[in-house]
Parts: structure tokens; sequence; C-alpha cells
């Protein structure tokens, strides 16, 4: 009876009658309220069907250009690395390197500004330099910079910025050492009459050995100089397995554990969910940016733990981030913590497109 009331005032409807005649018709009829009110749900029931389907559509072309967003690699991506040359070279001459830019992206032709930096072991900034390199395939670049002649006798290091596309960057660095050469300015003065040469006592000897690097122990035997190399030793840009960034944050920081980026990534992605304290340890001692960012976004992936998104520092990927564990959790207070407007519009038009499927599978 239910139906074919509904459908009676359907056609009413459609015969030009409007909802307070049909109504009192009704009334005059001796149908009930309820009854009526029933009748005249149908109108609203469709409505609010209709609603959904529009929002689910609407959600669906939502995550579908978030995918395409998420797939689609960066059009300027590049991997950047300093090729040593020599781990040595005598005073007065330059430090010889090569920069390897390799284009990893769709987009080629584009420059990248790479300065060149060369440290004491104070972090005194000793000399520097800049240049500009296509990244088109992969790139080799010699660079010959030019340190000061009276350069003291120690260890030093090279680190290098690679900057492109409007504010992304990737870092390498290396070290080497300086050591006794040839004097590059000056006339050796010539004694008017010939001496016999005393030998140096010790303490002389030792004190003319010193090669000013806090990691070679030296000392004089025999009248030569002998530098011992003291391993492990905090400042000689390695971070050795007995060194962590608290004991010796000067080498961890800069070389972690003589690991490489990559191999940092994967231990994080492996141990994101059982010790996500290791984790956070492991990607924040990778240097290169886009590849900390990478570190920090896989292990959120893996513990689905949002608390990796935040560590991210591109605006970009760290909204991508969010968005990757809203999906992953139907954790929509996140929304909130994504930067980017476009993905904070989408993450909360997910929450809104949940919160209409969910109203919907509550009504009998």
């Amino acid at each position: 009876m239910a139906e074919s009331l509904k459908g009676y005032v359907q056609k009413l409807k459609k015969g030009g009658y409007d909802e307070p005649t049909i109504r009192a018709h009704l009334f005059s009829q001796g149908y009930h309220l309820q009854q009526i009110n029933e009748a005249f749900t149908t109108r609203n029931l469709v409505s609010k069907k209709t609603i959904f389907f529009i929002f689910g559509l609407a959600a669906l072309v939502i995550i579908l250009i978030l995918g395409y967003f998420l797939l689609t690699p960066t059009s300027k991506t590049i991997s950047f690395a300093l090729k040593q040359t020599t781990s040595e070279i005598s005073q007065g001459q330059p430090i010889v390197f090569d920069d390897v830019v390799t284009n990893t992206g769709k987009q080629s032709g584009f420059s990248v500004d790479v300065r060149h930096e060369v440290y004491d072991q104070n972090s005194l900034l000793i000399a520097s330099s800049d240049r500009t390199i296509i990244a088109s395939g992969t790139q080799t670049k010699r660079q010959e910079l030019i340190l000061p002649a009276d350069l003291a006798i120690g260890r030093y290091s090279v680190k290098a910025t690679a900057s492109f596309d409007g504010g992304k960057s990737q870092q390498s660095s290396f070290s080497f050492k300086v050591v006794s050469g040839l004097p590059v300015t000056g006339t050796p003065s010539i004694p008017a009459t010939p001496t016999t040469p005393e030998a140096p006592g010790a303490e002389l000897c030792e004190a003319n050995c010193k090669d000013n690097d806090l990691c070679t122990k030296d000392s004089c035997v025999g009248n030569s100089c002998i530098h011992e190399e003291i391993t492990p030793c905090c400042g000689n840009f390695i971070c050795e397995d007995i060194e962590t960034t608290i004991s010796c944050a000067k080498d961890c920081k800069t070389l972690p554990k003589g690991k490489t980026s990559t191999e940092l990534l994967n231990e994080a992605a492996s141990v994101a969910k059982s010790n996500p304290a290791r984790a956070f340890l492991l990607c924040g001692s990778i240097i290169q940016e886009s590849m900390l960012n990478s570190c920090f976004s896989n292990a959120a992936d893996v513990s689905k733990n949002s608390e990796f998104c935040s560590k991210i520092t591109d605006t970009e990927e760290k909204s991508v981030c969010y968005v990757d564990y809203v999906l992953a959790t139907n954790d929509f207070s996140k929304c909130d913590n994504v930067e980017d407007i476009l993905y904070k519009q989408t993450c909360y038009n997910l929450k809104i497109s949940d919160a209409i499927a969910q109203s919907e599978q509550a009504q009998p």
C-alpha cells in the first residue's frame, strides 16, 4: 500500500497539484499523517542518492588525479656526486675532482648551479668556487680548485651543493690531506761558508714532524718523521663504527658510518615499524635532501606512522606523505597537517566523501 500511495502522490504532482493540496486530499481520504509523510519521502530519498552518487564520482575523480600526481615523476630531478681523484696533495697544489650530474627526470637541458667549499677541521672556510652544469644525460666535469699557497699541513674537506629547479638541492662531500711539499715562494739562502749540520735532537725533530692532522700520531724515529693513523678518530670526516651522531657529530653528520644514502634509506625502511627511533636517526643522517625526504616518506609508508612525514623538508613531498597516510589509515585528522593548498583540499574532499559514504551505509 505504501508503494502505491507513493506512486499516487507522484502522479498527482505530475498533474500539477502542489504538496499542500495533495496532503489535504489524502487527509480527506482517511490516510494517517505517518502514511502521508512516508509517501512524500520518495523525492528526498531519490535526491540523497543522487547527491551520494555525485560526491562518490567526484571522490573517484580526485583519487585518480591524485594518483596521477603521485605516480608521475618530477620533471626536474638529478643525481649529484663528487668523484675524488686523489686523497692527498702537496702544499701549493690545487685540489682536483669531478662533478658528476645525472639527469634522472623527464625534462632535459635545465641548469644546475654547483657551489664548492673547502673547510678545515675547525669548519673554517678556506676556498670556494661556483659553476653551472647543464643537466643532460650524465655530465662529468673536471673541477680544479685553487688553494692558498701557504695552506697548513692537515686534513680538509670539500663540500658541494648542487641547486636546481628553484630551490631543490643535493649535496656531496669528501676529505683529503695536505702534506709537506716544496716551497712555492722565496729563494733559499746559501751560507757563506760550508758548515756541518748538527743532528737535530728528539724534541726538535718531533716539533718539525707535526702535520696538523688530529688523526695522526706524529713522532721522530731515527731523525725521520713518522705519522701513524689514529683510528677511530673524530675529525677524519668518516663516521666509523664506534662513533655516533652524539659522540662525534662532526663526522657522523657528514659521512654517516661510511654507508651510502641508498643503504641508509633501505635500512630505515626495514626498521621503521619495529624501531622508529632508529629509522629517524638513519634518515636524519642522510646529507642529500632529496634522498632524506624519500627516506622519511618510505618510512611513513611502511610503518603507517605520520611522524615521519613531519620531518620532510619539501612542502609538496610532505603533503603527499600525509595524504598517502590518510588514504591508508582513514585518519582524516592529519589533513590539517597538509601544507600544499591543492593537496589539503584533496584531503578534505576525501574526508567529506568518506563521511557521506558512512552516512549512506548507516541508513536502513
